[in-house]
């Protein structure tokens, strides 16, 4: 069911987000009169709509979707061909839309330490065993894996 915020001027923005319509909020009260609100919520609407999730981040579900245990993130970099820190703007993408749909970042992924062959700690990823279920059962909005 989208929400709905109505602007001063009687313009309204719909979300299934109360987060983009608190962000959108924020955002149209910083411009203190210095822009038309209308016009804001006109463009701003039209991103709120947009809920695909971007390749990277895709890639990374389908990644962990079919790793039965958790992946180490430096082979998660190599994959996507970053250094082990590169990673993070894809989780920050995927952590984005997730909010747009309701999820938080636990809610979704699980992060976690262990020792490799070597005896050196390293970091793993995995999804939230609850995450797993809803994306096999076809109950995340917006989302088809290639699996």
């Amino acid at each position: 069911m989208p929400l709905k915020l109505t602007l001063k001027d009687g313009s309204q923005v719909e979300s299934d987000s109360v987060y983009d319509l608190l962000e959108f909020y924020e955002k149209v009260s910083a411009l203190n009169g210095r822009g038309d609100a209308s016009t804001t919520s006109k463009k701003h609407a039209s991103n709120v709509k947009d809920l695909d999730l971007k390749e990277a981040p895709r890639k990374l579900l389908n990644m962990l979707f079919v790793a039965a245990e958790p992946v180490d993130t430096g082979n998660v970099a190599k994959s996507f061909g970053v250094t082990p820190r590169g990673i993070g703007g894809t989780i920050t993408s995927l952590t984005k839309w997730g909010k747009q749909h309701g999820l938080s970042k636990k809610q979704m992924l699980v992060r976690g330490r262990r020792s490799n062959g070597n005896g050196h700690n390293v970091r793993t990823l995995a999804l939230a065993e609850n995450f797993r279920k809803m994306i096999k059962e076809g109950k995340v909005p917006g989302l088809k894996l290639d699996t």
